[in-house]
């Protein structure tokens, strides 16, 4: 197997010439100017992902409380206590 025998979708192939990709990796045909400026302005901007503090400290809550075990922390005063520290290292 070498490099040139897989490609990743994202990327493109060496033939195609330039192609955009749209946000799921498929082509975008260069058809006409206005459909592309259509399709500009429909892009995401990265100021729609962004969230607030308290979303993302629900987040980490969540996470925490499904990915490390309960029994590590001894009791649920323990657990309290490190997602307020956390809550006051993101604020």
């Amino acid at each position: 197997m070498s490099e040139t025998s897989v490609q990743l979708r994202s990327q493109i192939s060496l033939g195609t010439g330039n192609i955009s990709l749209d946000s799921t990796g498929n082509p975008i045909p260069p058809i006409g100017l206005t459909q592309a400026r259509r399709h500009a302005k429909a892009k995401p901007r990265f100021v729609e992902f962004a969230c607030s503090h308290v979303e993302v400290y629900r987040y980490v809550a969540l996470v925490t409380n499904a990915v490390i075990p309960k029994s590590f922390w001894g009791s649920r005063v323990n657990l309290k206590l490190v997602l307020r520290r956390e809550l006051r290292f993101r604020s």
